[in-house]
């Protein structure tokens, strides 16, 4: 808690530096925005020193109301003590993934029917891609096939995407390195949407 924080503090001090920022960020937020900022702020601040922590949504506000994190870098729904300030740095989005090789992959127009048989990959049940996947399927009155495995691993999802040939329902956040990089050999499809698109959910937008 506060106690080994200041210990924290006393000893970052004692090495050298100025002042300790303590900073939290669920997944998404390491990818999308820590990987490419910190580096950077270490850059211009070399006289602080940085702790940064990937953690779970879940435990963010425990953080923030025990004192033990000055920055967090989390989505606007999760809730936080009321002593922080939520500042919007990057919208986000979900988008449908599949690796190079699939036949879709290479389709320049997508339909509900190109997809309506294949099987879907998705992060864990409370994730903003499961709960955006599940409304657009309820809305266009269909009946996924799932694969039987839930995981927040990229390396185990890609596997996955490899072996099985299905679809992953992601962030941008997340997927989007992987697919500049050409790391895990995800493939977003073709920039084109999905039809027909129910009113309201975003989940359709296929992006390269």
């Amino acid at each position: 808690g506060a106690l080994a924080s200041l210990g924290q503090e006393a000893v970052t001090v004692q090495q050298g530096a100025d002042g300790l920022v303590r900073m939290a960020g669920i997944s998404a937020a390491t990818a999308g925005i820590a990987a490419q900022t910190l580096p950077e702020l270490c850059v211009a601040h070399p006289h602080l020193w940085i702790d940064y922590r990937e953690v779970d949504a879940a435990q963010i506000a425990s953080l923030c109301t025990s004192g033990a994190v000055d920055v967090v870098l989390c989505r606007s729904t999760t809730e936080v003590a009321s002593a922080f300030e939520f500042v919007p740095l990057r919208g986000d989005r979900v988008g449908v993934y599949c690796i190079e090789s699939h036949p879709l992959a290479r389709k320049k127009n997508i339909t509900l029917q190109d997809c309506a048989h294949e099987q879907w990959l998705l992060p864990p049940d409370g994730s903003a891609p499961h709960r955006v996947f599940m409304q657009w399927c309820a809305q266009a009155e269909l009946i996924p096939r799932l694969v039987r495995l839930t995981t927040r691993s990229l390396p185990i999802s890609m596997a996955l995407l490899k072996v099985m040939r299905c679809l992953y329902v992601g962030l941008e956040s997340h997927m989007n390195t992987l697919v500049r990089d050409h790391e895990g050999l995800p493939c977003a499809f073709h920039r084109n949407r999905l039809r027909p698109i129910p009113r309201g959910v975003d989940a359709a937008e296929l992006e390269r």
